[in-house]
């Protein structure tokens, strides 16, 4: 659920980019120790050569921070049993699921019920 809420608000901040051009290698420094990863990428942008920096914390092992360094924007997801929350520039985002039956989710301040009988 953790892997789900950051793929949905990765796919919110990065903008969709056509692969017809060449991609430029990825440049990533990983520190076991900080459970820290740092990494510079092209491939967002192409057309205007710019290298995007991006950084990963996952020191805490119930919550992942990510930081789009030249955005200046943050972006952060954890979950907890049976609850997930991610948030980004003030928005809280989170999903409560009830067994098998369904869950709740919430985005800001609005509530949505899914149940499902068998």
């Amino acid at each position: 659920m953790l892997f789900l809420l950051i793929h949905l608000l990765l796919l919110i901040h990065i903008p969709i980019v056509e692969l017809t051009s060449t991609l430029a290698p990825n440049h990533v420094a990983i520190n076991p120790k900080r459970k820290h990863i740092d990494a510079d990428t092209s491939w967002l942008e192409p057309e205007k050569n710019e290298v995007q920096k991006v950084s990963i914390d996952a020191s805490n092992p119930d919550k992942v921070i990510l930081d789009l360094i030249n955005s200046g924007k943050q972006l952060s997801a954890s979950a907890q049993g049976n609850m997930a929350v991610a948030e980004s520039d003030g928005q809280r985002a989170q999903v409560q699921r009830f067994g098998d039956k369904g869950g709740i989710a919430q985005v800001e301040g609005h509530k949505y019920v899914s149940l499902s009988y068998q």
